[in-house]
């Protein structure tokens, strides 16, 4: 987001023209990808994985758990019913209200006039400029798709552990296409650790 304003006054009695432009810069935070690994279970690509039944889905939990399956099925990914999976893998949109410094660059512009001689009509303008920066907190909603694989009771006896999740930055509304290619870039680092910045994977 970028925040651009500009106020100016004119005092003809003093003869001077002050301009304030207030410039601040909040952008998006960059586009991260986090995911964490649970030391007991190394899940793998050639695991078995069903996705979880969620309780009242809304129709955009449906529309990404149907672009998660495509998505799993088109890396290589066997998808199961619950039964013979190995691993249950829940898929969610998260929201959450975050705050980012940002800086405010305050330029004061002040044309200060004057008369060289008593032949001098109009006066003549020197012009002066102060800057002055200012800290401050943008408050923003931060979205994210985050994945979170479970150990299946059915096959693991009996136990339901969190085995791996990852999550990716989304920060603002995307389309079908763009949550298919955020889903496959989240999906490169399946059971692995990363935390960081990343490259978008290639669409299709």
């Amino acid at each position: 987001m970028n925040i651009n304003r500009v106020f100016a006054w004119f005092c003809a009695p003093f003869g001077f023209i002050v301009v304030l432009f207030i410039a601040g810069c909040a952008t998006s935070k960059p586009l991260a990808v986090d995911t964490w690994r649970n030391p007991q279970f190394s899940p793998k690509r050639t695991d078995k994985i069903a996705l979880t039944d969620q309780p009242n889905p809304t129709p955009q939990t449906k529309a990404l758990d149907e672009l998660l399956v495509d998505e799993l099925q088109r890396e290589g990914f066997q998808v199961v019913s619950s039964d013979r999976a190995d691993y249950l893998l829940a898929c969610v949109m998260d929201e959450a209200v975050k705050t980012q410094p940002v800086v405010h660059t305050y330029v004061n512009y002040a044309a200060l006039a004057h008369q060289q001689s008593d032949r001098q009509i109009a006066p003549s303008y020197d012009y002066v400029q102060v800057e002055r920066r200012q800290t401050g907190n943008f408050r923003f909603i931060a979205q994210s798709i985050r994945l979170l694989l479970y150990t299946n009771p059915k096959i693991h006896h009996g136990d339901f552990e969190l085995a791996w999740q990852g999550n990716i930055d989304v920060n603002h509304s995307v389309s079908a296409g763009q949550e298919q290619v955020l889903l496959k870039t989240l999906l490169n680092y399946f059971g692995q650790q990363k935390n960081g910045r990343v490259v978008l994977a290639p669409a299709g």
